[in-house]
């Protein structure tokens, strides 16, 4: 079934309360819209079929403006126009920065709330592990795969830094250190950013 008909656009991730992420009502959550974008193009650029393409790509405007208006990227014109002129490799480029940034809102809302929500940074965490795993790290296991070493030790870094307390009983409870995990995940940022260079353009 495509994501056009699975998705129903609700608000948008990073208004999501605590409650909210850990409690939605089955099916893609909006956290989960863009790794079923970028699945659903990969997908439907196989055949060539550019109109369910142009559809799952108008699922991700809310998340466009989003990310313009938080890091200050516009992807929309450049994906608009990779859709236009049916450049799937470009479609996808812009669809992986997009990703990208969703990788960052994520790790962004975990420092505004300073993690005081344990559940809720967890499951961020854990997304923004899945949209790397997913999305970004095939190119940069091919290009660098030492650099993707490198990133892999900085998300097991960036976890531990949020602690435990006490939901884990195997491990030790430990309060999160916020400074740690910023620098973890900038280091995360930072080293993606050194492959997807276009990235910073």
């Amino acid at each position: 079934m495509a994501i056009i008909s699975r998705i129903a656009l609700g608000g948008e991730s990073l208004a999501q309360g605590t409650a909210d992420i850990m409690h939605r009502a089955h099916g893609l959550r909006d956290d989960d819209l863009l790794l079923a974008v970028f699945e659903e193009t990969l997908t439907a650029g196989k055949t060539g079929d550019w109109a369910t393409i142009g559809g799952a790509i108008k699922l991700a405007n809310g998340k466009m403006e989003t990310y313009h208006k938080i890091f200050g990227v516009d992807v929309k014109p450049k994906l608009d126009q990779a859709v236009d002129t049916e450049d799937l490799r470009e479609t996808l480029k812009y669809l992986a920065q997009l990703v990208y940034l969703e990788m960052k809102g994520q790790f962004k809302l975990i420092m505004d709330t300073k993690a005081s929500d344990f559940l809720d940074s967890k499951a961020r965490f854990d997304k923004a592990r899945e949209y790397y795993t997913k999305v970004l790290s095939g190119n940069i296991k091919r290009r660098d795969p030492k650099r993707h070493e490198r990133i892999e030790a900085q998300f097991i870094m960036a976890e531990a830094a949020l602690g435990n307390p006490g939901i884990f009983l195997n491990l030790p409870v430990m309060r999160s250190d916020l400074k740690k995990f910023a620098v973890a995940t900038k280091t995360i940022e930072d080293e993606v950013g050194a492959v997807y260079t276009y990235f910073k353009e």
